[in-house]
């Protein structure tokens, strides 16, 4: 154990900052406070992350709502395609602030594939020294889009609903065949959607593409040309 002098030059034990961290975690898993580790759910859809982050909060009867004061979630803001440091700095505020109406208060960022790399940065010392009340959920489209030592210091959730795809998943408009007035009405009527929604659907047609050449390797070339053209 190493040993530091006081100002009356008795020896007192101090620990390796690591070895705190590692204490504390093993603390929050004793009494069940929080999770010990930082839970990173990882998939390509967002509502798929956004419901396994609404059941780890349950476990601990919390919920993402307008009126729980003890949850806050973390969205980029109005007009901005990233989340920056300036928000996180206000997650860590509110984290160190102890719970107004539960046991314990959690931040939420089911798009942390969207963080910078100046936030993720800032993040690092949070999420190593949390209160033992408080937790943080992340959830990202996939690992690389984190930094290596953000990913290090969570324990990995895979969404498992991607897998096994059929192709009963919505079929992309033909296209190729459609004509320009028809591409241009499919357009106007996309646009009416909800951002979120928009984002899913482009999603849902992806996938349906990618299992369709995993599933016909012999028409790989030609389903290639095809979506080039689109």
């Amino acid at each position: 154990m190493l040993q530091q002098a006081t100002s009356n030059g008795r020896p007192v034990s101090a620990q390796p900052h690591c070895h705190q961290a590692v204490k504390r975690r093993a603390l929050r898993w004793a009494n069940c406070e929080a999770p010990a580790a930082t839970p990173l759910v990882i998939g390509a859809k967002q509502k798929n992350r956004q419901r396994v982050a609404g059941e780890i909060l349950e476990k601990y009867k919390l919920a993402i709502t307008e009126i729980d004061p003890d949850v806050l979630s973390v969205e980029p803001q109005e007009d901005k395609k990233s989340i920056g440091i300036d928000q996180i700095r206000e997650a860590t505020k509110f984290l160190f602030k102890k719970p107004l109406s539960h046991k314990n208060k959690a931040v939420v960022i089911v798009n942390a594939h969207l963080l910078t790399h100046q936030a993720q940065n800032a993040f690092l010392k949070t999420l190593e020294e949390l209160p033992v009340y408080a937790f943080v959920i992340l959830g990202s489209k996939t690992e690389a889009a984190l930094l290596s030592t953000v990913v290090s210091r969570c324990k990995l959730i895979k969404d498992r609903s991607a897998e096994g795809l059929t192709l009963e998943r919505p079929t992309p408009p033909p296209f190729t065949s459609m004509s320009i007035g028809e591409r241009l009405s499919l357009a106007a009527q996309i646009a009416k959607k909800e951002k979120g929604e928009l984002i899913e659907t482009l999603e849902d047609w992806i996938l349906y593409e990618r299992q369709t050449l995993l599933a016909h390797p012999k028409a790989k070339a030609q389903n290639i040309a095809l979506l080039a053209k689109v």
